[in-house]
Formats: structure tokens, C-alpha cells, sequence
């Protein structure tokens, strides 16, 4: 009997990584999640055991992890919070750095099996060019730019410190793609936009998107097969951002985007942008830092997770092909 403890199943890649638990034999879930939850009742439904409490509460991680079960223990930790500023982001900082110190903590104390910290290749070195880039044995924060980088290089920094304490492993997937997303990632928020109508003109550059289900599989194998202190880049295809809307007129026999912004106009208007998502307390819809992503090399290798791990890419059409399937048939927001 393997007993699953995972953070961050209410979101995108936990809603996948249930999918493919609820699939296996001899398996009990258990997920921490706060107490307004609104996929408290879809997870209950679904076979979760569920425990409320906050990531960054010491007690509500310690009564969490204290579950009286038999078998093999697991911890999956996946929440974590998500940014595309470069500075002035306080929040990202304490939830992916607090938060993965807290559970780490916690799990060493409760005599977890594994622990499985679900980082970023956001923290590993920035690098131009177009040659592949591989998994790294240690990790500079002076060498990656953004808040949400350097929250995820302080967190592998510490995973890593405490390695001799507990079986761990740190799963580095690249920006994600799919269907069944509900949470709006930013590459299928894109998508909707083209489908929409509303994408006149985009910019040069782009970057690795994997497959969501190809990712919570890797996750899972990796729970299995992975080797204690190591990391595994979960990557999947490159593709530019011309490319990306290229493929979404192909496969709807839509309008072609004809129109390239030059970065420079970009990075004029990222300011106001974000002013004024930050006035209506929402996402902006891009920022001067995630427009600078675009143009760094991400030539992510996964040789490694497929041979130790089994891991498999899909072709990344049936990736698109998937999303917008799923993004045409999503009921409008009410």
C-alpha cells in the first residue's frame, strides 16, 4: 500500500496527477488544502482523504503528515505560487520557500518515506542559445532572474540540504499545456485569446511547453523509480510563439496572426500593464520579465527522466489539438 500526501491537488497539475492515482491499486490520497477550498467536495468525491490547514502552519502540517496508515508514505509537493514579476513579490517568496522548508521539516520528523518537491526549470541557469540544457547538481540564485526563479532555487537549495535526513527528489517540469484546465496557465489563457479573436499581433521568441498529463505521469513514475538526491528535468517540445499560433490555425482554420511587436514596444507598455492588472487585482496578461523569458534558450533536455523514469512526450499538436478541444467546449464564466 502506497499512502500519497500532496499540496497543490486543488490546482492544474494536481487535478491531473489525481487522475492518474484514481486509476492505480493499493493507493490512499491524502491532500492538505485551506479551509475555502472550492474543489473541497470535487476531491472528496473523488476518493480524497482531505485534511484543512495552511501550508506555511507548522501544526497543520505536522497533523497532516501524522495520518495513522500502513505502507509506504509519500509526500508530493506541489503547491507553490506562480509569478512573472522580477521583484517586489514578498508572497511568492514565503510560500515557495517557507512552504517547502515547512513540509520538508515536517516530513523528516514524521518519518516520510519520500518527498517529492515539484520545483521549475525556471531554477536552473539562465542560458542563451540553443544547446541543450540538462539537470544541474547545484543551483545559484545570482544565476536566474525573477522572484518565482529564485523562490524555486531557494527551495531546491534546501531540499538538497537536507538530502542524508529523507528520500527526496526535485521534478523540474517547463511551462504546461493541456485540457482540463480550469486555473488558466498562462500558455492556454494565450490560446483562448486566439480562439477568441483577440490576438492581433504577437512577439518574437518561445519557449518548451509540455503536456500536463505527460507530467503528472512523469511525477508519478518518478515516485516510483526515482533515485534518492536526484532532480529530473520533466521538458517537452520548443516551440516559437509564431509557431504556437500557427498550429492553432491549422488546426481550427482560423485567421492567421500577421502582426510581430518589436520587444522593445513590449517592454514600453509591460509597466502599464501590469499597473493596471494590479489595480483590478487581476493576472497581468504579460509582463517586460516573461516577455524576456521568451528569449532565452529553453532547449530543455528529459533524457534523463526517460531513461530512469520512463517518461514520455506526446507529439505536441495532439498537446493543442487537446486544449483548444477542451478550451471550445468550457462553459463561460458566470
Amino acid at each position: 500500500m502506497r499512502n500519497y500526501f500532496l499540496t497543490g491537488l486543488s490546482g492544474y497539475l494536481g487535478h491531473a496527477l489525481l487522475d492518474i492515482l484514481n486509476k492505480e491499486k493499493d493507493i490512499r490520497i491524502y491532500a492538505l488544502i485551506l479551509p475555502n477550498d472550492k474543489y473541497r467536495d470535487e476531491l472528496i468525491s473523488r476518493g480524497v482523504n482531505i485534511i484543512e490547514g495552511d501550508l506555511l502552519n507548522k501544526e497543520d502540517v505536522s497533523y497532516f503528515l501524522n495520518q495513522k496508515v500502513e505502507g509506504e508514505k509519500i509526500v508530493i509537493h506541489i503547491a507553490g505560487r506562480i509569478s512573472t514579476v522580477k521583484r517586489n513579490d514578498p508572497l511568492t517568496t514565503k510560500i515557495n520557500v517557507e512552504g517547502t522548508k515547512n513540509i520538508l521539516d515536517r516530513s523528516i520528523e514524521n518519518h516520510i518515506d519520500k518527498f517529492i518537491y515539484i520545483s521549475s526549470v525556471d531554477a536552473l541557469d539562465r542560458q542563451t542559445g540553443n544547446h541543450l540544457i540538462y539537470e544541474q547538481e547545484t543551483y545559484d540564485v545570482n544565476k536566474v532572474d525573477g522572484v518565482y526563479s529564485k523562490s524555486k532555487v531557494e527551495a531546491n537549495n534546501y531540499v538538497l540540504s537536507r538530502k542524508d535526513d529523507i528520500y527526496s527528489i526535485i521534478i523540474m517540469p517547463s511551462a504546461l499545456i493541456g485540457p482540463n484546465d480550469t486555473f488558466h496557465s498562462p500558455i492556454n489563457d494565450a490560446i483562448r485569446m486566439y480562439l477568441k479573436g483577440k490576438m492581433p499581433a504577437i512577439v518574437k521568441g518561445g519557449y518548451n511547453l509540455v503536456d500536463v498529463r505527460d507530467v503528472a505521469n512523469g511525477i508519478y513514475q518518478a515516485s516510483i523509480k526515482g533515485k534518492r538526491s536526484n532532480s529530473y528535468i520533466l521538458g517537452g517540445t520548443y516551440i516559437s510563439v509564431k509557431g504556437l499560433m500557427d498550429m492553432c490555425k491549422e488546426v481550427t482554420n482560423g485567421k492567421k496572426v500577421k502582426f510581430i511587436v518589436p520587444h522593445f514596444i513590449i517592454k514600453l507598455i509591460s509597466p502599464f500593464i501590469e499597473l493596471d492588472a494590479k489595480i483590478k487585482h487581476k493576472k497581468p496578461l504579460f509582463t517586460g520579465f516573461s516577455m524576456d523569458c521568451l528569449k532565452q534558450n529553453s532547449n530543455y533536455s528529459s533524457k534523463k527522466a526517460e531513461d530512469e523514469l520512463g517518461y514520455h512526450i506526446r507529439e505536441l499538436k495532439e498537446s493543442i489539438i487537446d486544449t483548444i478541444k477542451y478550451i471550445q467546449n468550457e462553459k463561460a464564466p458566470s
